[in-house]
């Protein structure tokens, strides 16, 4: 599978690329959040559409309507439409109320006090201890993904968006979200992959991958592949079957040691990708705001290296 992440683009304009993109050799394409996020209509920087209000679709790059007209056209093509889905946390107050739910955020999540993970943040070595990765905040309000009622509404969302005819979702920082076999003391056990994607789903082909970066090991990321393919900035070739890149919207648009890809030229970019397209079947290309270096033959070259190897769907 050779993805194309085209975030920020209006679906409207992603439409009149589809013919381009297939001939490019892409199978996919990953759209931004469609849920409707803070301040969307005042000037945004990337990182609000990770701020979702609800589990809804349509926001102020694209419609409900929209999004299936997308689908049917890109279906012609043979592409898949991959939809970004922002599960674990919603919507700040402020920044000083980071951890409280922004007055706009569905009334069905705001005022249901089981729906939320405590009000406690994630520091420094928290990221390497699970309890706390999967029970704190990373600096926005947490959803509690292990209860059952959250978990039935997402489902609905997800199926929603499976009857506009996407064919997968990007489960945006799943490595947040419990596994059905880790246990930790004082908390429920958490069985949203397996319930929610395994069970609830309408359809058992999609092509769907959970945001794992930064694991402390191999095996984490074995752990989640028994319920979804894992999305890793880890280049682990004795796991074939990962989605992994050179260069993601996180590494160009992130500051600091995060961003690290922003001064690569395209050149760079590009002996990169194609580096990583023999050596992975799954691979993400992120397209950089009005650059166009996707459309690059050297592209189009890689991407139709190994197109015979097998896709593993959830």
């Amino acid at each position: 599978m050779r993805i194309l992440h085209m975030l920020k683009r209006d679906i409207k304009d992603i439409v009149l690329d589809i013919p381009e993109i297939e001939e490019q050799g892409f199978d996919a394409i990953q759209i931004s959040p469609v849920q409707p996020f803070k301040n969307q209509y005042e000037k945004h920087e990337w990182y609000m559409l990770y701020q979702p209000l609800s589990f809804t679709i349509g926001n102020v790059y694209g419609s409900r309507e929209d999004l299936i007209r997308l689908c049917k056209i890109a279906e012609k093509f043979n592409i898949k439409i991959i939809v970004d889905a922002v599960c674990n946390h919603t919507a700040n107050l402020s920044e000083n109320e980071n951890l409280t739910p922004h007055t706009d955020v569905d009334e069905r999540l705001k005022n249901n006090p089981y729906f939320w993970k405590e009000k406690k943040n994630l520091y420094g070595d928290d990221w390497h201890d699970r309890s706390k990765v999967t029970h704190y905040c990373m600096g926005l309000p947490a959803l509690d993904t292990a209860n059952y009622d959250l978990q039935n509404i997402i489902a609905d969302f997800l199926n929603d968006l499976i009857d506009c005819g996407v064919s997968g979702f990007r489960i945006d920082a799943a490595k947040s979200i419990a596994l059905p076999e880790e246990r930790f003391a004082n908390y429920p056990d958490c069985h949203f992959f397996r319930r929610v994607f395994q069970e609830k789903l309408k359809r058992n082909d999609l092509f769907n991958y959970g945001e794992v970066i930064f694991p402390d090991n191999d095996e984490l990321v074995r752990s989640y592949q028994k319920y979804i393919n894992v999305l890793t900035n880890y280049h682990i070739e004795s796991l074939p079957d990962i989605v992994t890149f050179y260069e993601s919207h996180d590494t160009y648009l992130d500051e600091g040691e995060m961003g690290w890809s922003k001064n690569l030229s395209d050149e760079q970019i590009i002996d990169g990708y194609r580096d990583v397209t023999k050596k992975f079947k799954n691979t993400l290309f992120y397209a950089r705001p009005h650059n166009n270096t996707w459309k690059r033959k050297e592209i189009k070259e890689a991407n139709y290296q190994n197109k015979e190897q097998k896709i593993k769907t959830y």
